[in-house]
């Protein structure tokens, strides 16, 4: 009985530099990964770097999983956990990709009729100018922080967040936006007076919930979602640096530590 074929994974056998050329990416990127412990190239007996199907394999998971936003240290513990759930993983990426696409076409949409207005070919209307903000700002959000959210709270969640956001008119973005710049100052303010359950850091709570239910929906806040996204400004080092930026340094420590004291009052 003959063998059936192998196939191209099964015969891959790569140096490192067609490797290299094989992913789009550099040799000093595949010398990193097997420096981080994520790649494990076998050695020839002239010393050089051969590739296998499991180590092509590798570096796609490392390569995707690195494009949903997680750190080479992160990939290096999830890839050796043997119940990682790297399907779940690429199936809330995908979402988060397919939502961008969505805000990105509408983005794009808006700048070419914003160049043709330029050029006299049409003329925009204040809400099509509108439009191609909320996009932009929706396109970002899902970007910088689509994959946690679907990960940790579900694809409905995100969705009707982009949805609410999308639904906006523009007199409720203005009112959403001057409330973000209000807590920016009011977390500076709290903040100095070093009591996250006094006065000043309740009404910063409360602005906050608010800020939120403009985003979530009234329906879909609970404190319990408020105290628990808290707890994620601080485990999350982009949200660190947002507050921590805007009201100094420990701003975001002390934000969860009042929202965590109000939430329970709550």
């Amino acid at each position: 009985m003959r063998k059936a074929p192998k196939t191209q994974a099964e015969e891959a056998s790569y140096t490192v530099g067609s490797l290299a050329k094989l992913a789009g990416v550099t040799v000093r990127a595949l010398h990193h990964y097997e420096d981080e412990g994520l790649l494990h190239p076998e050695r020839t007996a002239s010393g050089y770097r051969r590739y296998g199907a499991a180590d092509v394999e590798r570096l796609q998971q490392i390569l995707l999983l690195r494009s949903c936003g997680l750190s080479l240290g992160d990939i290096r513990v999830a890839l050796d956990n043997g119940d990682f759930d790297f399907h779940g993983v690429l199936v809330n990426h995908l979402a988060t990709l397919r939502a961008r696409q969505k805000e990105l076409e509408t983005l794009v949409g808006t700048v070419e009729k914003t160049i043709a207005s330029l050029e006299g070919r049409c003329t925009m209307t204040d809400e099509e100018r509108f439009e191609g903000m909320k996009a932009r700002a929706i396109a970002e959000n899902e970007e910088r922080y689509g994959a946690e959210v679907r990960q940790a709270y579900g694809d409905a969640a995100m969705d009707a967040a982009n949805e609410r956001m999308a639904g906006m008119s523009q007199e409720e973005w203005g009112d959403a936006k001057a409330l973000e710049a209000a807590i920016l100052e009011q977390l500076t303010a709290a903040k100095a007076t070093g009591d996250p359950t006094g006065e000043a850091a309740r009404k910063l709570c409360a602005m906050h919930a608010r800020w939120l239910q403009m985003h979530w929906g009234e329906g879909a806040y609970s404190p319990a979602a408020h105290a628990a996204l808290a707890e994620g400004y601080v485990a999350d080092q982009r949200f660190t640096a947002y507050y921590d930026e805007a009201a100094g340094e420990g701003a975001t420590a002390f934000l969860r530590d009042a929202l965590i004291a109000w939430c329970a009052e709550q």
